[in-house]
């Protein structure tokens, strides 16, 4: 009945038979949707596969991926532990008389504890794997019970003890830390953390014996290791389109005095490969605007 009310207010048309215009109502609804869905696939194809290339070894169904910081304990001068160390938390407290009182609460007994930097970059990590889709099986490990896990994927921030061995254990390692400075391969460039300064390397690699991934974000300071984190979390679905699943090494510098947002990408190792490069020009330029890919 509805339709034939509609084939008859639409007759002046010359369009008579009931299902042309079904047709057509169906296709105004539908082409939109459609187009709709397609433009969303497109985005997640975008975003979220290269993530997925990008981290796709860190997502082990059998194996947890252990993230391992410098986990601190109050010691003496001789390295001697302290038992019992007290630490304090300042926040403001003004009164309507005195705006700039400071109050104090006391904490203790909670070794150990994480720098900030090292703690912004796990904030990043985590916020990586979420957005690519990994929200269970990623925990931060114990520097001692968990040393010896070689075969569990890893991701090691700061240049802890954790992260010197496995520098020693994993293969390629594209940068080189040497008399307070930092280089990576095919750049002669060397940077330290001096007068304000601070530098950063990003180093995918594996575990020479068993192929293990390992993923390090390292700085030369507190600033440096929390840029790390802040960078490849801004950049990862870039890096995805461009090393897929390869290994990668970046040197990364940044401001003390302006945070993390100064971070700046100042070389790269390898060159993406020629196809990566075609497929995704744009993103290869907007990169490489400052040379930092090797031109060899």
């Amino acid at each position: 009945m509805f339709w034939q009310k509609v084939t008859e207010g639409l007759s002046f048309t010359g369009v008579t038979e009931v299902s042309v215009w079904q047709d057509v109502f169906l296709g105004v609804l539908l082409i939109p949707i459609a187009v709709e869905l397609l433009r969303k696939f497109i985005v997640y194809l975008d975003r979220k596969r290269p993530l997925k290339l990008l981290l796709g070894d860190f997502f082990s169904p059998e194996k947890k991926t252990l993230v391992f910081l410098s986990q601190l304990s109050a010691a003496t001068e001789s390295a001697e532990i302290i038992t019992g160390q007290k630490y304090i938390v300042k926040f403001p407290r003004p009164l309507p008389s005195v705006r700039d009182i400071i109050g104090v609460e006391l904490r203790q007994n909670i070794d150990p504890v994480w720098s900030e930097g090292d703690g912004e970059c796990l904030a990043s990590i985590f916020n990586i794997f979420g957005k690519a889709g990994k929200i269970e099986g990623l925990e931060v490990g114990d520097s001692i019970g968990d040393w010896s896990k070689w075969s569990n994927p890893t991701i090691s921030i700061g240049f802890s003890p954790k992260t010197h061995k496995l520098i020693e254990k994993c293969e390629p390692v594209d940068f080189v830390l040497e008399n307070g400075e930092l280089s990576i391969n095919g750049h002669d460039l060397k940077l330290n953390s001096y007068r304000l300064n601070d530098a950063a390397i990003i180093q995918k690699t594996y575990i020479k014996n068993n192929h293990t991934p390992v993923l390090l974000l390292a700085g030369l300071g507190t600033t440096g290791t929390s840029v790390a984190g802040y960078f490849f979390n801004k950049s990862s679905a870039d890096l995805g389109k461009l090393y897929s699943d390869d290994t990668f090494c970046l040197l990364l510098s940044a401001k003390i005095d302006e945070g993390r947002e100064s971070v700046v990408l100042r070389a790269a190792f390898p060159r993406p490969s020629f196809l990566r490069i075609v497929t995704h020009y744009p993103t290869f330029m907007r990169l490489n605007k400052d040379s930092i890919f090797p031109q060899n």
